[in-house]
C-alpha cells in the first residue's frame, strides 16, 4: 500500500504542470435596474488562477476565478462571490472517457442581466426581485462516454447541486434547492456526414419552501454535416412534469420538447476569420425558485470576426421566454456587442455595449424594462509551465 502510494506521489511530481493567470477589468456606466431614468456605473474585476496538468491517461485541472464589483456610485459597495472549479478526466481506452467536475461558489452574487453574456447558455427569464443576494452553489458531477468502431457512441452523466441564498433573507427570495439529473445519450453514425440522436434525462429538485418539481424530457433528432464549414441539427421529443407546492393543487403535465441549431464558417482569406452560430429551443424547465415546472422558449445567437490577427468584433444574443404557467411568464433578452484589439500575446484592450429588455409576471408583477450598458475593458494574461 505505502509503495503504491509513493509511486503515485512520484508520478504527479514527475507530471508536467501548467499555469494559467489573468486579471479581466471592466469599467461600465448604464441604467441602473428597473429605473431607466437613473444611472449607474461599476468596476468589475474578474481575477483567473489555473493549474493543470496531465500524466499516463489522467487530466487533472483546477481554477479559482472570483468576481468583484465595485459600485462608483454614491454607496461604494463591493460586492464579491468566490468561484471554483475543480475537474478530471480518465481515459482507460482510446474509445472511453470518464469526467468528473466539481463546481463551487459563494459570496455576494449579483443577478444584473448587464454582466458579460458567458458561453451559451440563455439566460433564466426570472431573475430575483433583489438583485444582490448572499448566494451558494455547489454542483458535483461524473459522466461517461464511450464510442465503437461500428459509429455508435454511447454516454451517460449524473450530477448533484446545492444553491441557493446563504441568509434568510435570501432565501425568502431565492429558497435553496437540491438537485439531482441524470441523463443518457446514444448517437448513431448513418453516414459520414449524418447522425441520429437521442437523449433522455431527468432533474428532481426539492426546495427550503416545500416545493418539489421533477421534469423529464426525451427526444430523438439528425445531426448533419451540411458542408465542410456549415453543421446542423434538429430534435423532437416529450416533457413531462410534476410538481407539488404548498397552497396550490399538485400539477402533473406533458408537453412538445423541441432543438433547432446551425454553425457556419464562412471561407474567407486569413488572416480574416468569420464565424457564427444560432439555437433555439422548446422545452420544460425547473423554476429555480421554487415556483414549479414550466414551459419555456430560448434562443442562442453568436457571431464572431477577426481581422489581421489581433483586432475581433464579436456579437452575442440571449434570450428566454416562460409560457406557461401564467405567473412564470417571465421574460429575459440580452444582446451584446464587443471589440478586442491583442496588443501582445500578454495584454489586450476591448469595449462595447449591452442591452437587455425585461419583462416579469409572476406574484409581483413589473413593468417591462429596457436597460443598456457602455464598457471599456483591459485584460492581461500569462500562461506557461511551472
Amino acid at each position: 500500500m505505502g509503495g503504491s502510494f509513493a509511486v503515485l506521489v512520484a508520478t504527479l511530481a514527475a507530471a508536467p504542470v501548467n499555469y494559467e493567470l489573468s486579471l479581466r477589468t471592466e469599467a461600465r456606466t448604464g441604467t441602473a435596474y428597473l429605473a431607466a431614468t437613473s444611472m449607474a456605473s461599476f468596476l468589475e474585476l474578474a481575477p483567473v488562477a489555473g493549474l493543470s496538468t496531465r500524466f499516463d491517461r489522467t487530466a487533472i485541472e483546477a481554477s479559482y476565478r472570483p468576481s468583484l464589483l465595485y459600485s462608483l456610485n454614491v454607496d461604494h459597495t463591493l460586492t464579491v462571490l468566490h468561484r471554483g472549479n475543480l475537474g478530471a478526466s480518465w481515459q482507460p481506452s482510446r474509445k472511453t472517457r470518464v469526467n468528473f467536475d466539481q463546481s463551487l461558489a459563494y459570496g455576494r452574487n449579483d443577478f444584473s442581466p448587464l454582466y458579460a453574456i458567458q458561453g451559451t447558455t440563455p439566460p433564466d427569464p426570472h431573475l430575483p426581485r433583489v438583485l444582490i443576494l448572499a448566494y451558494f452553489s455547489s454542483t458535483s458531477s461524473v459522466g461517461v462516454n464511450h464510442s465503437t468502431l461500428r459509429g455508435l457512441e454511447v454516454g451517460g452523466s449524473a450530477s448533484y447541486s446545492l444553491s441557493g441564498g446563504l441568509d434568510q433573507l435570501a432565501r425568502s427570495v431565492l429558497p435553496l434547492s437540491r438537485t439531482g439529473t441524470v441523463n443518457g445519450h446514444a448517437d448513431f453514425e448513418l453516414t459520414r456526414t449524418d447522425w441520429f440522436t437521442s437523449n433522455a434525462n431527468a432533474s428532481v429538485s426539492r426546495f427550503s419552501n416545500g416545493a418539489n418539481t421533477e421534469v423529464a424530457n426525451i427526444r430523438v433528432g439528425w445531426r448533419r454535416q451540411v458542408t465542410r464549414a456549415t453543421q446542423g441539427d434538429v430534435s423532437f421529443g416529450v416533457s413531462m412534469t410534476r410538481s407539488v407546492r404548498p397552497g396550490f393543487a399538485d400539477a402533473v403535465g406533458a408537453g412538445p420538447s423541441a432543438t433547432l441549431g446551425i454553425s457556419h464558417q464562412a471561407p474567407i482569406k486569413r488572416p480574416h476569420q468569420l464565424s457564427g452560430s444560432a439555437r433555439v429551443s422548446y422545452s420544460a424547465a425547473i423554476d429555480p425558485y421554487g415556483g414549479g415546472a414550466y414551459q419555456r422558449i430560448e434562443g442562442v445567437l453568436g457571431a464572431d470576426y477577426s481581422a489581421m490577427g489581433w483586432l475581433s468584433f464579436g456579437v452575442r444574443g440571449t434570450g428566454a421566454r416562460g409560457l406557461s404557467p401564467p405567473e412564470l411568464r417571465n421574460a429575459l433578452w440580452q444582446l451584446e456587442f464587443t471589440s478586442r484589439a491583442t496588443l501582445d500575446r500578454h495584454l489586450a484592450v476591448g469595449g462595447g455595449f449591452r442591452t437587455a429588455w425585461i419583462s416579469n409576471s409572476g406574484a409581483f408583477p413589473l413593468q417591462p424594462v429596457f436597460q443598456w450598458a457602455a464598457f471599456v475593458g483591459v485584460i492581461i494574461q500569462q500562461q506557461g509551465r511551472l
